[in-house]
């Protein structure tokens, strides 16, 4: 049987886990990937893409929209 590979999430917030990179970040919702954003799919709001404060923040607000939708 097939365990998969846990990465750690840079954070967890609100039922996702947020992986980020040098390059954007990708939610995860047990262990689904929901969304990847770059910085071109960002439109510019992640410039400071090595500072991780900021792209956590981005990625938080795209948590609370996906949260919103439903």
């Amino acid at each position: 049987m097939h365990t998969p590979v846990r990465h750690p999430p840079v954070e967890h917030y609100r039922g996702y886990d947020i992986l980020c990179s040098a390059s954007g970040y990708t939610l995860l919702r047990n262990d689904v990937e929901v969304l990847t954003v770059g910085e071109i799919d960002a439109e510019g709001h992640l410039e400071d893409c090595e500072h991780l404060a900021n792209l956590l923040k981005h990625a938080r607000d795209s948590v609370d929209k996906l949260l919103e939708r439903r």
